[in-house]
């Protein structure tokens, strides 16, 4: 489902499917539960706030002690004329008919309603776009005060509005969750595919990914959104099947709510620490674009709660806080001396260059103001001019001529050793010892350093 807004094509993430006899809906559903972990039992959590950025939420067939005043920001009317958003509610907080129920992910969310599309009595659909979606992030964090926000839309554009939004929640320490999209495809959708946003993908009932589920960069992780139950606007004596990224999003807010039940002050960063490192592996170890991180896993969340958040997030989807090199890379990182090579990655495994070295040493030096170069292949708009000026002018490297620095070369170990001992020396530090890196990297001196050794060395330097 699509309209076109302002040249942004905005797609509700979703796909309803059939009418099922209700005797089916709790079991069902309890076995989707099951598969994630988690059990729709409270365990006197605190409440925590959920905006549901969707299409309202009617609560005729819904508690209402879970649904909060929202706002629609496309028409008067309240409720839900789509369906959509109930549907996803009724999935977050449960929901009844006769002795029959829907099991709620997430038993301690309230639920804030904030209406960006409708549709008229026609049946023609008000699609509030972009600025809409941005607005709702905003009052979600500012007015509502909610520590989550599911989104089940997505826009095939990266617009800076919503960007901007993304970022203001995330700077707000509330967590954003949406869905991958349902094209099984590698198109990517926003905000899905913005690195602070936890992505859903879909899988079965029986753990397998879901055709229909989209295969990017901004899957995060997969959650049951297939041939689940929920409440249904059509017919009030049956609950409806559906199947979308949408409603694996309901387990995604589930796992959040928990957490936030137990520990309010937990950050989004340190959530999405917590889901890279306790998913269960669907294909690959690690990260892989069809699954993500894998399948939402909530008894090892609760597991190894206590151990994850002692540890400082990364935000490389690989490196682990499993990995032998993880302590270096982590300090390294929190100290500004190594980023990644993307938002998204690490490379512990990539080769070291001369002028990402001298970068590293530059930075411990706390980035010293230095521009007399005397490199023929060193430029002033190079990223690393500062840095080899200053390593040349410290006598921290001589280059591999009087003009020649060669900046893109390949660092050998022979070279580091040589450029950190030059370094200790000038913070007045004792000499390495004889066979400090040698012991660690069992290397020869024309070995090429990686960024994960280029880590270890420089911690290890720092901590003797």
């Amino acid at each position: 489902m699509g309209k076109k807004t302002g040249g942004v094509i905005i797609v509700i993430i979703a796909a309803f499917l059939l009418f099922c006899p209700v005797a089916f809906a709790q079991q069902l559903n309890e076995s989707a539960m099951a598969l994630t972990g988690l059990s729709g039992e409270t365990d006197d959590l605190a409440e925590v706030k959920v905006a549901l950025i969707d299409t309202g939420i009617e609560t005729e067939r819904l508690d209402g002690r879970y649904i909060l005043d929202g706002k629609n920001y496309v028409t008067e009317a309240a409720g839900d004329l789509v369906g959509h958003g109930t549907a996803i509610a009724s999935l977050i907080v449960g929901a009844k008919n006769g002795e029959d129920k829907i099991t709620a992910a997430a038993p301690n969310a309230l639920l804030v309603p904030l209406t960006y599309y409708s549709q008229y009595s026609s049946g023609v659909p008000i699609n509030g776009g972009v600025g809409a979606i941005s607005e709702a992030i905003y009052d979600a964090v500012d007015i509502y005060g909610c520590k989550v926000i599911s989104i089940s839309s997505g826009v095939t554009s990266n617009e800076p509005v919503l960007w901007n939004a993304v970022l203001y929640a995330e700077k707000n320490n509330v967590i954003v969750i949406s869905a991958a999209g349902n094209e099984g495809t590698d198109k990517l959708y926003y905000p899905a595919s913005y690195p602070t946003v936890v992505g859903v993908g879909s899988v079965n009932g029986s753990g397998g990914l879901s055709g229909f589920s989209q295969r990017n960069v901004g899957v995060t992780l997969c959650a049951p959104g297939e041939d689940l139950y929920a409440v249904s606007l059509k017919n009030s004596r049956v609950f409806e099947q559906f199947s979308g990224t949408s409603y694996a999003c309901a387990f995604a807010v589930g796992a959040a709510a928990r957490l936030l039940g137990e520990n309010p002050d937990l950050t989004p960063a340190e959530f999405r620490w917590i889901l890279q490192n306790t998913c269960s592996d669907m294909n690959t170890s690690g990260y892989d674009e069809a699954t993500g991180f894998g399948l939402l896993n909530v008894t090892q969340i609760e597991k190894r709660f206590d151990e994850l958040i002692s540890l400082p997030p990364l935000p490389f989807r690989d490196v682990f806080a499993k990995d032998d090199d993880y302590p270096s890379i982590s300090k390294a990182y929190d100290n500004g001396w190594l980023n990644g090579v993307s938002g998204y990655e690490f490379a512990p495994n990539e080769s070291v260059t001369r002028a990402m070295f001298v970068t590293v040493l530059y930075r411990m030096a706390n980035s010293p103001s230095c521009t007399e170069n005397v490199f023929d292949d060193v430029k002033a708009e190079d990223w690393y001019y500062n840095a080899v000026s200053w390593a040349a002018k410290q006598n921290i490297t001589n280059g591999v001529s009087d003009t020649k620095f060669c900046p893109n070369e390949l660092l050998t170990y022979e070279n580091a050793v040589t450029m950190l001992q030059r370094y200790a020396e000038l913070c007045g530090s004792a000499e390495l010892p004889e066979k400090y890196d040698r012991q660690i990297y069992d290397s020869t001196d024309a070995d090429i350093m990686t960024r994960s050794e280029i880590a270890e060395m420089i911690i290890r330097f720092t901590d003797l």
